[in-house]
């Protein structure tokens, strides 16, 4: 690929400085751009463009944030063939980041590739993630998912397998692979779960509000809802409030519960989605804003609901030092001097920063991938866990058979990565039990099961395609 054409792509990026342009040619040497295959050689260069952003977007975020400061440790690969650089790409409030961004295409998988978690001194360099969508013209949407340690999420996945009754060990892995969204958090941006609770008993709509908040905050028990509840729901709250007090309340907390119980309700038949359907609930909490709250049936808090509504919201940023959110303000006003204004939008991971909705995302995929499984009438006796995105089950009789997996084909000579592929949605091969994709109708690579392939070719009117089988 000529100088001339990387320059081109580069100028199509808006934002990008001189300084950059260098760095990125600096990475394009390092790749080894084909130059017979320009189309790829650019879309290479775009996606280093897009990464380089993706640091300049974190650098930009901390100081704005957290008020410290942030030194561009990869910009010094223009004076320094080795260094710090070779380990990390920024370095705030004495804490190494190493930057991953992921490029949105279509239905892939939207999660940052990590192959490992670096050290630097003896200590974990956390992973900055970030979610470009590609086709946005000119400037691309990037989002900052937050950061995470190795450490983080290790610590939930002991605290998994250590409660009771735990059968089989949880083994996600999660180097060499996309680290999900709900891995990612943002230090210092959550509710006050204390302050929550406490507002929830006299303000909340739904008790699932209250019953959420108390979970938080490791005071379950005392929320009314918890004595109304039948043994085996006791039980969950039981189980994840031992998680939470062991590992925190996270969003990967939320993720590696809710699998690690879904797995064990698929082993029973255990009604899997009754059950991914009230761990919804149990993270879910209603919005306090300027709108009067909806009004669950049987709520106890009904009447008292019709009467209160929540002052507009007054959050200038819900991260700012000294302002956490939801909060209660005292505020001098003619008539009511110490109106409670409380802010908090509506979670269904929480309250904690989720700017992709992945815990919701991962209830629906667990949602449908149960109900799948009931349909089909299956009971698991193993499962194997290859990564964050893929379950794969083992029947009583040795069939094996995907839950759900994200697509390892290709189209049009790239991956395919179409997510989620889930059980009773996408067909299952009656040859090797995996998924069958609907955009690329791979299933696996050993498979001799007959498959078609779209073949297409440019012509007046643009490129037409049709299905050959292989």
């Amino acid at each position: 690929m000529t100088e001339e054409a990387g320059e081109y792509v580069l100028s199509s990026v808006r934002g990008i400085s001189d300084d950059d342009k260098r760095l990125i040619e600096i990475w394009s040497r390092g790749l080894g751009l084909p130059p017979s295959q320009p189309e790829k050689a650019k879309n290479l260069i775009k996606r280093m463009a897009y990464a380089r952003m993706a640091e300049r977007l974190v650098l930009e975020f901390i100081p704005k944030v957290y008020g410290c400061p942030a030194e561009d440790v990869s910009l010094t690969q223009l004076k320094s063939s080795s260094g710090l650089w070779q380990r990390c790409d920024i370095v705030a409030n004495g804490h190494h980041l190493d930057v991953k961004n992921h490029l949105q295409y279509g239905q892939g998988c939207p999660h940052p590739y990590v192959k490992e978690f670096k050290r630097v001194a003896g200590r974990d360099v956390a992973i900055a993630g970030v979610a470009t969508e590609h086709w946005r013209p000119v400037r691309p949407h990037q989002v900052f998912l937050g950061v995470v340690q190795l450490t983080d999420i290790e610590k939930v996945k002991a605290a998994i397998n250590e409660l009771p009754g735990r059968e089989h060990a949880v083994t996600i892995q999660f180097h060499d692979d996309k680290l999900p969204a709900w891995a990612f958090e943002l230090p210092g941006v959550a509710p006050d779960y204390e302050q929550l609770f406490d507002l929830a008993r006299t303000f909340a709509g739904w008790q699932e509000t209250t019953l959420a908040a108390a979970i938080a905050c490791g005071r379950e028990k005392e929320a009314a809802l918890y004595g109304e509840l039948d043994d085996e729901q006791k039980s969950i709250v039981d189980r994840f409030s031992l998680t939470v007090k062991s590992a925190g309340y996270s969003k990967a907390t939320i993720a590696m519960f809710a699998i690690s119980e879904f797995m064990k309700r698929c082993k029973k038949v255990g009604r899997p989605s009754e059950f991914i359907r009230f761990l919804r609930d149990m993270v879910t909490f209603e919005e306090f804003g300027s709108h009067e709250r909806p009004l669950k049936p049987g709520s106890i808090f009904g009447s008292l609901s019709t009467r209160v509504r929540s002052r507009p919201r007054l959050r200038e940023h819900p991260a700012a030092p000294g302002r956490p959110f939801p909060y209660a303000v005292q505020e001098g006003r003619a008539g009511n001097p110490y109106e409670v204004a409380i802010d908090l939008e509506e979670s269904q991971c929480g309250g904690l920063h989720d700017s992709t909705e992945s815990i919701a995302g991962l209830f629906d995929l667990l949602g449908k991938a149960g109900d799948g499984v009931a349909a089909q009438e299956l009971s698991f006796v193993h499962f194997n866990v290859q990564g964050p995105h893929v379950l794969v089950g083992k029947t009583a009789d040795g069939t094996v058979r995907t839950v759900y997996a994200n697509c390892g084909g290709e189209r049009g000579g790239y991956a395919c990565n179409t997510f989620p592929l889930v059980i009773g949605v996408n067909a299952s091969c009656e040859r090797c039990g995996r998924l069958i994709c609907k955009q690329c109708h791979y299933c696996s690579p050993d498979c001799d099961r007959p498959r078609p392939v779209v073949v297409g070719h440019r012509g007046r009117q643009g490129t037409s395609k049709r299905l050959a089988y292989r």
